[in-house]
């Protein structure tokens, strides 16, 4: 198994995040140091850490020198707080559509 396909990397994160749960430096340096699609399995792994213990959850190593970090921050308020938009029903936010689909939020004209 080496994190080639989706339901492989998928398993590796998981494995990595609760063989090593609490130990975010030595869950990631699992998940990116195997024989394998290392750099998938790292994202992944990372992605659920994250959302296990959110952005406070991470130590400040990993995110003070973040390069755009206040727009990963606001994109992921955004989506935490705001996007009702799915392509399974009519809702619609016109300010989200706004911003995110015609970019336009916020420009002077």
């Amino acid at each position: 198994m080496g994190g080639w396909v989706c339901d492989e990397a998928l398993v590796i994160a998981v494995y990595c995040v609760l063989k090593y749960s609490g130990d975010i430096d030595n869950a990631l340096i699992a998940a990116v140091n195997h024989n394998g699609d290392c750099n998938s399995t790292g994202a992944i792994t990372g992605n659920i850490i994250g959302a296990q213990g959110g952005f406070s959850g991470i130590p400040a190593k990993y995110t003070e020198k973040l390069e755009l970090r206040d727009l990963i921050i606001e994109v992921a308020d955004d989506l935490w707080h705001d996007c009702r938009i799915s392509e399974y029903g009519s809702e619609r936010d016109p300010v989200w559509e706004q911003k995110y689909i015609e970019m336009t939020y916020g420009k002077r004209p």
